[in-house]
């Protein structure tokens, strides 16, 4: 049953303010936030390469579009598949490897020649994508370009393509220090305690180590504005900013699947390794997680529970994720918007473990709702090794342009899937043994795609 909620804001010592959106569109409350780090000079218009002509809203292009003026620096967006913005959490977050988001962030906004618009002068590229530390920044960022694109060329334009770069679980999405978006007002709230109880744990511990005079960055952090959102909030509050048949792509873990990430490693017999770690922070995260891995596969009991739970997981189709749910608030009025969200666990644009929800809410996902078909996870992995592979081959048998087949390939193919046309999904047929077979035209595709956006780097 869905519920009339409103987003909670917090200030100072985090005493409660007063509702922040209130299923309001069209009032006042966020004004244009300052772009971090982002200068004109940066500014970096994108050459679609004469190769191809796919176009960047998955193939297709819009003839029926009024022109633009030249003037303006958007006709060209506009003309090849619509307005793309790249949002990612910045550096007020207490992520510590949010300088990952950031730089995947700016690929995507160079790849995708991604805009945004700072007094009425569009940015393109790289300079485009842009830092939010709260909820209000990224409806602030959307209403930003939408209005100002309506009143620079003369028509309503609307954003086309949302792509967020942060932090994901099951049912919420998070921007850091007590900012996030949930699937129901009690999991926000709840999730904003738990917020708060790590972060005296963490003063606490820094206290004790006599860090910075017992000072930590969370004391800094918790000291500004807060907020928490619905899914129906948030989608009250960009729906008149997003074209109707727009795509909001989520770079963030587990937005997309119902089990939690120690459950999916155990299910997969997979440990995170604090081997890995950047820092002492995330290895003590690591650490943590690992353990509770183990405490799983420990237990015969809740190792089944793991595995059903990821079972049930594919058979459903996510239903009731985060992405389940956002899609159920921005296609409520009869919109054709597609949500993607990551099913697991991985590098934030690397993570090939996609499943997309579109059209209206449903019942029940169909199972069949994962693009690698019925596959199992650990497989996906292996058919993004072998895209890359035969990937690399066609670019250079078709276009003589040599691409290392390593890991910055295999990512760039994990990130460009949701762009996929339709007629090409689901990306695999079937398996051959240990070998996936891929649906026609699709390696031809992603080879294309590569030359339209890196060709000529």
């Amino acid at each position: 049953m869905k519920q009339d909620l409103k987003t909670t804001t917090f200030k100072g010592n985090n005493q409660q303010g007063q509702s922040f959106f209130s299923g309001n569109t069209g009032g006042s409350f966020f004004q244009p936030a300052v772009t971090q780090g982002k200068t004109q000079d940066a500014q970096k218009s994108f050459d679609h390469a004469p190769l191809v002509q796919m176009q960047q809203n998955g193939g297709m292009s819009h003839p029926d579009r009024p022109p633009v003026p030249e003037s303006t620096g958007l006709d060209n967006a506009l003309a090849n598949g619509g307005l793309t913005v790249a949002l990612y959490v910045s550096g007020e977050s207490p992520f510590s490897d949010q300088g990952t988001f950031e730089a995947e962030a700016n690929n995507f906004a160079r790849d995708h020649n991604a805009v945004m618009i700072e007094n009425n002068q569009a940015v393109f590229g790289e300079a485009a994508a842009t830092p939010v530390s709260h909820i209000g920044d990224i409806v602030s960022r959307c209403r930003q370009v939408s209005e100002s694109a309506s009143q620079m060329t003369g028509q309503e334009v609307k954003i086309q393509t949302l792509a967020l770069f942060t932090h994901g679980l099951t049912s919420y999405l998070n921007f850091g220090g007590g900012n996030l978006i949930a699937n129901d007002q009690a999991t926000a709230e709840e999730k904003h305690r738990g917020v708060h109880n790590s972060m005296r744990r963490q003063e606490e511990r820094d206290a004790r180590r006599g860090e910075a005079n017992g000072v930590s960055p969370y004391q800094a952090r918790s000291s500004e504005v807060e907020e928490i959102e619905t899914t129906e909030g948030f989608a009250a509050a960009i729906n008149n900013y997003l074209a109707n048949d727009a795509r909001v792509v989520m770079y963030a873990c587990l937005t997309g699947s119902t089990y939690n990430d120690a459950e999916g490693a155990a299910a997969r017999g997979s440990r995170p390794d604090p081997n890995n770690a950047r820092n002492a922070r995330e290895r003590r995260k690591l650490e943590r997680r690992r353990a509770a891995v183990d405490r799983i596969r420990g237990n015969e009991r809740r190792l089944n529970r793991a595995r059903n739970l990821v079972e049930e997981d594919h058979e459903s189709g996510g239903e009731g994720s985060f992405a389940d749910n956002l899609r159920d608030a921005l296609n409520a009025e009869g919109q054709e918007r597609q949500i993607w969200g990551h099913r697991t666990t991985a590098h934030t644009t690397g993570n090939p473990t996609w499943r997309v929800f579109e059209g209206q809410q449903q019942e029940e996902e169909q199972a069949s709702n994962p693009l690698f078909a019925t596959h199992s996870l650990l497989n996906m992995d292996r058919a993004r090794t072998s895209m890359a592979n035969q990937v690399g081959e066609y670019l250079q048998s078709h276009f003589q342009q040599r691409v290392a087949v390593n890991r910055n390939l295999r990512v760039w193919i994990a990130r460009e899937l949701p762009f996929v046309p339709s007629n090409l999904q689901p990306y695999i047929t079937e398996w051959r043994g240990r070998t996936p077979v891929f649906t026609d035209g699709l390696i031809a595709h992603l080879a294309g795609r590569y030359m339209q956006q890196r060709g000529n780097q």
